[in-house]
């Protein structure tokens, strides 16, 4: 692979996890529903592991692309698709550099 194509990705990846922690309240919102002793639906369970996954994924990617490791690009491809699932851009400062981005769902 080219090393361009590790570049972009390598950048691409840093903005997704910015872009995860600055929405903490995804992923946080889910700890006192696991930690609570009662039953939950199957529902509110994929909820959840989808809200870890919001910020394992950028990690993961992160991880990967630095090391330069191919497996490094699917969670970089599945943060976008979750992010639309939470309502929110994959890449939140994408406004601020390109102000003509459409913005599909965004909560700015």
């Amino acid at each position: 692979m080219k090393v361009r194509a590790w570049r972009i990705g390598q950048v691409l990846a840093a903005l997704q996890l910015l872009s995860a922690i600055a929405l903490h309240g995804v992923y946080t919102s889910q700890w006192g529903r696991l930690t609570t002793d009662q039953v939950m639906p199957l529902l509110d369970r994929a909820v959840s592991v989808a809200a870890f996954l919001f910020i394992l994924l950028p990690i993961a990617a992160v991880i990967g692309l630095f090391r330069y490791r191919r497996w490094g690009f699917y969670p970089l491809i599945l943060f976008p698709l979750l992010a639309i699932v939470f309502g929110t851009i994959p890449i939140r400062f994408a406004s601020v550099l390109f102000s003509c981005v459409i913005q599909f769902m965004s909560k700015v």
